[in-house]
């Protein structure tokens, strides 16, 4: 292969492909993190305004959000948040009829909200409560309360090795992605 050819296959290939500084950047807002979340999980066409509704009803924790919350979403999808997903191919846009499809780029930029700050903080909560319940049952069983049957030093090992099992899996599924990437 000449080098002409490489060349300009190594440009289409960078055309093709998202650049991270680009898949950051659109998921540095959560209602375009709700867009392809949710392209991503149904993988068929989604109206604007069932997305609004959506997106409306994860902003209020609400099954009937507000008009004017709703109205909000609606809008700032329809002006901001689908035509850059658009103009980045992750999202294909029907402005006409107002109609949102996956993209090209979907799936790579779903891959990515797998290890959010979220996604961390929700790790973060796994770590806690195990080690919130190991510690208190350590402590029930060192004072001598019949919570178990089995000695202290057994249940804190139990719970460390789980803590490091969540720990282990974490740590493979973000190397597993990093490699999708």
């Amino acid at each position: 292969m000449g080098a002409a050819l490489r060349q300009r296959q190594g440009e289409s290939d960078r055309r093709n492909s998202l650049a991270e500084t680009d898949i950051y950047g659109v998921l540095k807002n959560e209602r375009r993190q709700h867009v392809v979340e949710r392209l991503a999980d149904r993988a068929e066409t989604q109206s604007v305004r069932a997305l609004s509704e959506h997106i409306a009803a994860i902003e209020t924790d609400s099954n009937t959000p507000p008009r004017n919350v709703r109205h909000s979403v609606y809008v700032s999808l329809c002006q901001t948040h689908i035509p850059k997903l658009d103009d980045l191919d992750i999202v294909d846009y029907d402005a006409d009829a107002k109609d949102v499809a996956p993209g090209r780029h979907t799936q790579t930029v779903a891959a990515y909200l797998m290890d959010t700050p979220t996604d961390r903080s929700r790790h973060d909560e796994l770590y806690l409560g195990l080690g919130v319940v190991g510690s208190a049952l350590v402590a029930a069983g060192v004072l001598g309360a019949p919570v178990l049957s089995v000695a202290p030093s057994v249940v804190g090992l139990a719970f460390l090795s789980l803590t490091a099992l969540a720990a282990g899996f974490f740590v493979a599924r973000g190397r597993l992605l990093a490699l999708q990437r």
